[in-house]
Formats: structure tokens, sequence, C-alpha cells
């Protein structure tokens, strides 16, 4: 693709299938699926949401890295933001990414 990737092997968890385009010899792309999980937080007072992300936080990514999971999400209605971005923060999540756009498929 003309540059080095920062990139796991697709051959192997958390990579689910990859197929990589090839054009006279070179390698032009690639498109597949890596597990990723999702974190989620219902509450409506936020103390609860702290006090939850110290319990669970880091046992629950321990258990994600066991799976091979490079990629933990946490989807944030733009009304609770304020209240939750510090908290995400402080458990070393990044964002919000600005240079992204966010789609889904549901399946079910």
């Amino acid at each position: 693709m003309g540059k080095t990737l920062d990139w796991f092997d697709p051959t192997k968890p958390p990579a689910l299938c990859c197929v990589v385009g090839e054009l006279d010899g070179k390698i032009v792309g690639a498109i597949g699926g890596e597990m990723v999980a999702e974190l989620f937080v219902i509450a409506s007072d936020p103390r609860f949401a702290r006090d939850a992300m110290r319990q669970i936080g880091v046992p629950l990514a321990s258990h994600f890295r066991l799976r091979k999971i490079r990629t933990v999400r946490c989807f944030v209605h733009k009304g609770f933001e304020r209240s939750i971005a510090w908290l995400l923060k402080k458990f070393g999540f990044e964002g919000p990414m600005k240079e992204y756009a966010h789609y889904y498929l549901p399946l079910e």
C-alpha cells in the first residue's frame, strides 16, 4: 500500500476475517473484521457510573485483553458527555474522536 502499517496479524485474533486486494503484484487494499468491545453504562446518577467503573473497570479491561481485543469503544450521547467524559478519560479512554464518523450495522 506504499507505507508500513501498524496493524495486527490478520490471520489471528482479534481478526475475524481478512481479504487482501492485489493488483499487478502489489497490495492495494484490505477489508476485514476485528473483534471490538463496547462498554455501556446506563445510569440516571453519575455517581453510579463512577462507582461501577472503579469496581469493574480494571477487571473488565483484563478480560478483554485475554481475548486479544485491542479496542474498547464507548458511545456517549451528547446530552451526557459532560457528566461522563471525565470518568472515561480517567480510565484511559481517548476522545471524542472528531476525525471519524460513526456508522453502525444493526444485525438484530
